[in-house]
């Protein structure tokens, strides 16, 4: 029995232990719960593994704060996380790396949903690509998840997801958080190649300018190739004059966008848009028939035609047996001769491929070495850098406190180290810093180059596709000069270093002509030049070190890349050879066959019909078997097609039912809409690509898609530089189709301004514009320069002194029909109308139109305070407004505004008036260094107090009061209404004068106090003053009166002084004395 205790206590004990290293959360079937930060930390360990979380469904339970927790984030989820309305608050995360958020990863099938994380901070190192504060990379679902705070990385950066793979779909969602990145930055997602719909994005993206070039900044994404639909964003985007590619919506797109809407500010240097950056066109490639399956296919139907002519003639004619034998032989040779070549083909395909692929490894093993030796350059080059920028700025405040105390006779010194700095400046910038960075991207491009080869040579596709796809990769690497980026930076360094003895000598011929005052000017400026050698020298080894330590793997890598394009050189060329000796063995066969051929038909007619029939058969295939001779050694072609106008509305390719309302500002190719309709550019985003470049190896048709169909912006234009549109800015291919705008739209003082495209390539139908444009030559109501324009309604007006000016189109080529515009001051084309293509109407057949947008004939007048709207006023063509129907202007924050200038008479399109607020004036003058009047409340700048002369009527004056002064006042103010009291200050050189008011009729004493030579008092706005004192007596009486106390007051004391004199015995004597006289 003892046993069986002691054996049950120990099973007991067992289980509890086993019990105790499950997790704390509690579990029920493939369900647990979260209910503490404990429980969370453990449940993301066991995440480390997928297999963990297939099948389980997670219930958050309760607000959580990471801070301090030590958090790092949840490796792999492949279940159901339900946040149930709760926050995850004070996620931090600094680590090195890339996938980096809450979820590092979330797999195919797998939801989070209903969660929010609050005042995230992510700011990975390292390589610092795919962030998203919830996930850095998504394949499943995200719904209804809002985020928070700040999130920034290097690529494929976004407030909730860094990248949405294809089949991830994000629903629901909201960022409220500021997002930063080099490269695809988006307020929801940095990359999108699947689903995102119904998002919201409130938070800036790429907003702070220190990016020095960003690429792909969005509202929603930074990238999309997926769908984006449903979506909105009202935060400001971009920052001025800086970055490519920024939407409101999306970045750089080729997938769809739909009906999604922008009210932000959106901000950039180029290719920049209210909704979409650059729309890059979806691509489609349709190939033709391989030559040789042609001549292989042709073959095939010859053969088994004589074999139809050789049974036909077998027992018609007996000596046929001969001719049809040779034609058999000679069938069998050409079969033969095909089938070598072709073995022979696939031969040297295969053998030129594993050569490729072998060099490639090689390439990418000596790459990884020359990498971390570049790593290593970098991080020092970039220390020797700043102590040179450094050491440059000290010199330069050094020399500009010695230009100060110079001698006229040193400008030229001056001018030579100050031309010295510059040019080392420059060197630094340009020759190493510019080396090191086109270093790094051609090290980046070589990477990506060995990661393509391996993809093209596991993947499928025939032989022939491969090396088609190995040339194209390997053209792409053949500007990569790393040898000549270094030889760049060893020569800017041998300049600076040459430079800078150009410096010392000038520095030594100013310290010659100096004060020894200046001495620690000197000494500093000495520091700096002995701290600009050190760095140069020390850059000078750090370069040479690398060199070295880099030698042997860029040898590698050149004599791989060499051997690669010899490779591919020598298969095009020996292909091309050994095709063209195939072409010709196989064409001397068939001329034989065809000699025979001829020979039989010539008696064939006595045998049957039959065989004539089959016999011409094979002369016709004999023609098709020639054809595709001829067609081995042709060059294939490739023909460019753009589809975008009769595929508008289904898949890629597409922005459609958008709207954009925000302010759309950059250096060139702006659009309400899109910024640039095109195929994405290449390394330099200022280098466009051509698409005739690209070769093949059949003819290949290109389809392109890239419509915008049925948008609508109201949002104003501006370019620096040129192509503005109120849709796109600039089209190269692509169809603009059913869109609307009503915007401003300018491009400074350059040109390619238009209502719909400035620079337009692409078709434009059945738009409508109504446009105010500015700026220089080329500027329409449609489009500033166009290309088949038709069926578009325009109302146009140009602020422009420049040349080509039209109310439909500055200047169109191609098809121009049944367009229509609003008769006012310009003609169609060019100053130009054509009937049946950009026809002029009257306004009462213009309105008339039935696609005319209703909009356009709701004329107003709007009244606008800091974005609101205080009073809107509707005008017919052509009317007025009635001053009096102008509202107030509201007071804001304590200032006083006013309406801006607008025109009032013969308003012939809807005008905004904005509110101006300015500080109140609180003191106005009558003028002079010494004014009169001074009147004190709050006034506009527009505000004048006049005075004038007043003869105040003697009957008015209080007895006994003498007047100083009498004058009338009047404050006036155009832009504000005017206090009915204020305070005034006026001048008085007796400051016991009293001051009066002249109030119905009589004379009002006001209470006023002294202020230096000012008596102040309060008084309405406008009135007369009176100055006035109570006379005192004349001067002789005075000189009277003040004598006759001066001998009242003598007398008395020489009375005071006798009686001392006198004893006082003697009270007699002082009685007879007489009194003084007075």
């Amino acid at each position: 029995m003892k046993t069986i205790l002691k054996r049950s206590a120990a099973a007991l004990l067992s289980l509890v232990l086993c019990l105790s290293l499950l997790p704390p959360a509690w579990a029920a079937g493939d369900t647990i719960s979260i209910s503490s930060i404990t429980d969370f930390l453990d449940f993301a360990q066991s995440c480390q593994s997928d297999a963990y979380s297939k099948g389980l469904t997670v219930e958050l339970q309760t607000d959580l704060d990471l801070s301090g927790s030590g958090f790092t984030s949840i490796p792999v989820f492949c279940g159901t996380f339900h946040g149930n309305g709760h926050k995850i608050t004070h996620f931090y995360h600094t680590q090195r790396g890339s996938q980096a958020g809450l979820f590092r990863r979330i797999e195919v099938g797998a939801v989070v949903s209903d969660l929010t994380v609050e005042d995230a901070v992510l700011a990975p190192d390292g390589s610092r690509s795919d962030v998203g504060i919830l996930v850095g990379q998504n394949r499943g679902t995200l719904a209804n998840c809002t985020v928070s705070g700040q999130v920034e990385g290097e690529s494929r950066v976004g407030g909730l997801a860094g990248i949405n793979e294809a089949g991830g779909v994000i629903r629901g969602c909201t960022n409220q958080a500021e997002v930063k990145a080099s490269a695809d930055a988006g307020g929801i997602v940095g990359h999108n190649d699947g689903l995102v719909e119904h998002c919201v994005n409130h938070g800036p993206v790429n907003q702070d300018g220190e990016a020095s070039a960003p690429s792909n900044t969005g509202g929603i994404a930074g990238r999309s190739t997926g769908t984006i639909q449903f979506c909105e964003n009202d935060a400001d985007l971009g920052y001025p004059h800086l970055g490519y590619n920024t939407g409101g919506i999306v970045g750089l797109q080729s997938g769809a966008v739909v009906s999604c809407r922008n009210t932000g500010s959106i901000f950039g240097r180029k290719d920049v848009g209210g909704i979409v950056g650059q729309l890059e066109p979806h691509v489609e490639l349709s190939f033709g028939t391989d030559p040789m399956e042609e001549l292989d296919a042709a073959l095939s139907n010859l053969s088994g035609q004589m074999q139809t002519l050789s049974d036909q003639l077998s027992d018609a004619v007996g000596d046929a047996a001969q001719d049809t034998q040779a034609i058999s032989d000679a069938m069998d040779a050409i079969r033969d001769r095909t089938h070598t070549a072709g073995t022979e083909g696939l031969e040297d395909a295969d053998a030129a491929i594993q050569t490729i692929y072998t060099a490639s490894q090689s390439m990418g093993q000596a790459l990884d070495l020359l990498l971390d030796c570049t790593d290593s350059f970098r991080a020092d080059a970039e220390r020797q850098l700043s102590a040179m920028d450094k050491s440059i700025s000290d010199l330069r405040t050094a020399a500009d406190h010695l230009a100060g105390d110079a001698d006229a006779g040193l400008t030229d010194a001056f001018d030579t180290l100050e031309s010295d700095l510059s040019r080392i400046q420059r060197e630094v910038d340009q020759g190493i810093g510019g080396n090191l960075d086109a270093l790094h991207r051609d090290l980046e491009q070589l990477q990506n180059f060995v990661k393509d080869v391996a993809r093209i040579v596991s993947g499928d596709g025939s032989l022939s596709e491969k090396l088609a796809a190995l040339r194209e990769a390997a053209d792409a690497i053949q500007s990569v000069d790393i040898r000549g980026h270094l030889d760049g930076i060893r020569t800017a360094i041998g300049n600076i270093a040459s430079i800078s003895k150009s410096l010392s000598s000038s520095l030594n011929r100013i310290y010659q002509d100096t004060s020894d005052d200046l001495q620690e000017d000197w000494d500093d400026a000495d520091a700096a030049l002995s701290a600009l050698d050190k760095a140069t020298d020390a850059l000078r080894k750090s370069a040479s070190a690398y060199g070295q330590s880099a030698s042997d793997s860029l040898h590698t890598v050149s004599t791989q890349t060499d051997l690669i394009s010899d490779t591919l050189k020598a298969y095009w060329d020996t292909a091309s050879d050994k095709g063209q000796s195939a072409a010709d063995d196989i064409d001397a066969q068939l001329s034989l066959i065809h000699d025979q051929v001829e020979k039989m038909t010539s008696g064939a007619s006595s045998v049957n019909q039959d065989v004539h029939t089959t016999t011409t058969a094979i002369l016709t295939q004999l023609d098709v078997a020639r054809a595709a001779i001829r067609a081995l050694t042709d060059q294939p072609k490739k023909t460019v097609e753009d589809i975008s106008a009769d595929h508008a509305d289904t898949g890629p390719g597409r922005i459609s039912t958008c709207t954009n309302t925000g302010v759309i500002q950059a250096d060139a190719n702006v659009g309400g809409i899109a910024g640039m309709v095109s195929l994405e550019l290449g390394e330099d985003p200022e280098q466009d690509l051509d698409l005739e470049d690209e070769q093949v190896l059949v003819d290949t048709t290109v389809l392109l898609t890239a419509t915008v169909l049925g948008c609508r912006n109201d949002g104003d234009i501006t370019a620096k530089k040129d192509s503005a549109g109120g849709i796109v800015g600039r089209g190269e291919v692509g169809a603009i189709l059913q869109c609307v705008s009503r915007s401003r739209v300018e491009t400074d003082d350059a040109g390619q301004a238009g209502g719909i495209a400035g620079l337009s390539r692409s078709v434009i139908r059945d738009c409508a514009a109504q446009a105010e444009l500015k700026g220089g030559d080329a500027l329409g109501g449609i489009a500033g320069e166009g290309r088949d324009i038709s069926g578009c309604l325009a109302m146009t007006v140009i602020d422009s002194s420049g040349e080509q000016l039209g109310a439909v189109a500055g200047t169109a080529d191609g098809t121009v029909s049944e367009n229509y515009f609003l008769q006012e001051e310009l003609g169609g084309v060019d100053g130009m109308s054509y009937t049946g293509q950009a026809e002029g109407l009257s306004y009462e057949a213009f309105s008339a139109l039935p696609d005319l947008p209703a909009d356009f004939l709701d004329f107003q007048v709007a009244f606008v305070s800091n974005g609101t709207v205080i009073r809107s006023i509707p005008v017919e063509y052509g009317g007025s407004i009635d001053p009096s129907d102008i509202p107030d202007v509201p007071v804001w924050e304590g200032r006083y505004g006013t309406w801006e200038d607008f025109p009032q008479v013969n308003l012939r399109r809807s005008v905004t008036v904005h509110a101006v607020y300015d500080n109140w004036t609180t003191t106005i003058s009558s003028g002079g260094t010494q004014p009169l009047l001074l009147a004190e409340g709050s006034f506009s700048p527009a505000a004048r107090l006049s005075i004038a002369d007043w003869n105040c009527d003697a009957a008015l004056l209080p007895s006994g009061l003498k007047v100083l002064d009498s004058t009338s006042y009047d404050i006036t103010d155009p832009d504000a209404e005017v206090p009915s009291q204020v305070t005034l200050r006026l001048r008085s050189e007796d400051p016991s004068a009293r001051v009066f008011l002249l109030e119905d009729g009589a004379l009002t004493e006001l209470d006023a106090t002294v202020d230096g030579s000012y008596l102040v008092c309060s008084a309405p706005s406008s009135g007369s003053l009176l100055l006035a004192v109570k006379p005192g007596p004349s001067l002789p009486l005075l000189i009277g009166c003040g004598g006759g106390v001066l001998l009242l007051l003598a007398g008395g004391l020489l009375l005071f002084r006798r009686r001392r004199a006198t004893p006082r015995s003697t009270p007699a004597a002082e009685t007879e004395q007489p009194s003084a006289p007075v």
